[in-house]
Parts: C-alpha cells; sequence; structure tokens
C-alpha cells in the first residue's frame, strides 16, 4: 500500500455534478478501488416475509444513490452506491417469480478495508456473493385483509403473525427509502453480486469481450488472441 498523506484545506461545496468525462477518468485511474455491480432488491416476497411491488421499487430505486455499503449490516462502511437502475423483466408465461429488480454500482474502499476487498473477490469467484438493502418505508399493508399502517404498534393479527410457520402473509413495504446496503452471507433476498473490478482499460476490456463473469483461463485466451 503506497503512503497517505493528509493535508488541511479550505473546504467548497460543489454545486454542480461532476462531468461524465471527469467521473469516467476518476473510475479508469483510481486504482484504491474496487467497482462492483449487484442486485439491490426484486419485486416479490423475500424470507423476512416482506413484499416489494414493482411500483414501489420503479419509484424509489434513485434513493439508494449516494447510500454506504457496510458489511453486515454494521457500522462498518466499507463503500458506496454510486449508480442505480430499475430493470424490467421480460414476461414469460411459464414463469410465476416476478424478476423485476433494482440493479446498483458501487465502489468499496479497497485499500482501506483490504481484508474485506479479498472476502468480497473469493465470495465472488465462488459465486456466492450476496448483498441486503436496507430501507425506511412509510407504510406496510397486510396482504390478507389489505389495511395500511403507519406503526407496527397497530398492526393486525394476520402482520403479527406472519413469522408463524403456517403464515401465507405477506408485509407489503409501501414508500421505500433505502438507505444502504450490507455485504453479507445470509441475505432475506437473492440479491447478488453481480460484477467486480478494478476499473483499469485492462479489465474493462476484458468486461466489454467476455461480459462481466471472466475467468483467469479466458484472460490467457484474451492475451493469446489480441497478440496474434
Amino acid at each position: 500500500m503506497e503512503n497517505l498523506l493528509y493535508l488541511e484545506a479550505k473546504a467548497e461545496l460543489m454545486q454542480e455534478p461532476y462531468s461524465e468525462a471527469s467521473e469516467a477518468f476518476a473510475k479508469k485511474h483510481t486504482k484504491d478501488l474496487m467497482y462492483v455491480k449487484l442486485e439491490l432488491c426484486h419485486a416479490n416476497i423475500n424470507r423476512n416475509k416482506d413484499e416489494f411491488l414493482s411500483s414501489e421499487l420503479k419509484q424509489s430505486y434513485k434513493t439508494i444513490i449516494d447510500k454506504p455499503i457496510n458489511w453486515e449490516h454494521t457500522s462498518e462502511v466499507i463503500g458506496h452506491v454510486y449508480a442505480s437502475e430499475f430493470i424490467k423483466s421480460e414476461a414469460k408465461a411459464d414463469v410465476d417469480i416476478n424478476t423485476d429488480k433494482i440493479v446498483a454500482e458501487g465502489v468499496i474502499y479497497k485499500y482501506k478495508f483490504p481484508q474485506r476487498a479479498k472476502e468480497i473477490a473469493k465470495r465472488y469467484d465462488r459465486n456466492d456473493l450476496f448483498f441486503s438493502m436496507e430501507t425506511y418505508f412509510d407504510k406496510a399493508k397486510c396482504s390478507i385483509c389489505e389495511k395500511e399502517f403507519v406503526s407496527e404498534m397497530d398492526y393486525c393479527r394476520h402482520l403479527n403473525s406472519r413469522y408463524s410457520a403456517t403464515s401465507e402473509v405477506s408485509r407489503i413495504l409501501l414508500g421505500n427509502l433505502f438507505s444502504g446496503v450490507g455485504c453479507v452471507e445470509n441475505p432475506a433476498d437473492d440479491a447478488k453480486g453481480l460484477a467486480i473490478a478494478s476499473r483499469n482499460k485492462s479489465v474493462q476490456t476484458l468486461m466489454e469481450f467476455f461480459g462481466d463473469r471472466f475467468t483467469l483461463g479466458d484472460y490467457f485466451e484474451f492475451l493469446t488472441k489480441i497478440r496474434g
């Protein structure tokens, strides 16, 4: 790791966002970051009996931008999200599960958290990298009686018993405000890590050539091809 130098400087508030060109330059030359692409949330019922509607995800997907990425839902912030997209699934007659989802992009501070970055890379290689969203919500709706509640203290009997083994009720969350995302081992929703990379020219070329996931064998084959 290179030495870090801390300097006192006058702070200045940037009123205008960076240009696309400056953002692209920063991503290309910032080697202390690991870039990640991840599924944040699906329009379905997760293992916590919470249900997310496609219409709600479409309205709230941008609220995750500039929010922290943490480790296992703790105060250990290891990165942040800088982009988000709502993706509508292709309707298929033989598929009952709704796969509409939010896909986010972010960075991991790999020089500050090298062990976490290594663990993320290992989980990705095992196809075992998962993330879990964190959200505030305005109201909860019962999937059985369809009543809406602002406070958990006022929940109906269906929602209060939703964790029982025989319950088929779900808590529909309305007015979501995504507040962060955790890198976790046991997510309530199967939100996977889709890609990781150090955003330099070689890796970006490989990702464009092979897609988000490529192996070491693919890399050597790629080098052989470009060298002729």
